[in-house]
């Protein structure tokens, strides 16, 4: 193998590492200058989210997904930035499209969690709930959802679900 083929396979084994091996195919045909890019863009779409910038982290993550595809954490911050904003139903969509790939996602679990709570849903909250708890016990994740529920069951917000 020549260097260049020993860098491109690297690059692409990091690109599937990244966006699951589903991206595999369309890794193939890219150059190793779109790979990096697609590093850079979801590393950037993440930094957005961090600093609540979720339109411009939506912009971001919608260009990954309309390009080669989306693993199930591009999937699931999509969904993150949709529920931030309000965008209920883009949220669950994008959530369920993450579980779809990766049913054991803690993340999109307790999200899908969060967004029921934020609508009201308790007993889908509590499903959801019940599926983290399941995956890992008593894990960050099925922490912060059982919290969110109770503050809900309360009738108070969650900080989680403010913003």
């Amino acid at each position: 193998m020549t260097s260049s083929t020993t860098i491109r396979a690297a690059l692409i084994a990091g690109l599937i590492s990244i966006f699951g091996a589903g991206a595999s195919l369309a890794a193939a045909s890219l150059s190793p200058g779109e790979i990096q890019q697609l590093d850079d863009d979801m590393q950037a779409a993440v930094t957005e989210i961090h600093a609540h910038r979720y339109e411009s982290a939506i912009s971001k993550l919608m260009d990954i997904y309309n390009g080669i595809g989306a693993d199930a954490d591009a999937l699931n911050y999509l969904g993150f930035a949709h529920r931030k904003l309000g965008n209920n139903g883009d949220a669950l969509g994008f959530y369920e499209e993450a579980l779809e790939l990766d049913p054991d996602h803690l993340a999109a679990n307790e999200y899908l969690g969060e967004l029921y709570v934020q609508t009201g849903e308790l007993d889908k909250a509590a499903t959801q709930l019940e599926t983290l708890t399941n995956l890992c016990g008593a894990c960050q994740e099925s922490e912060m959802l059982a919290e969110s529920i109770a503050q809900a069951q309360a009738g108070e917000i969650h900080s989680s679900l403010k913003w």
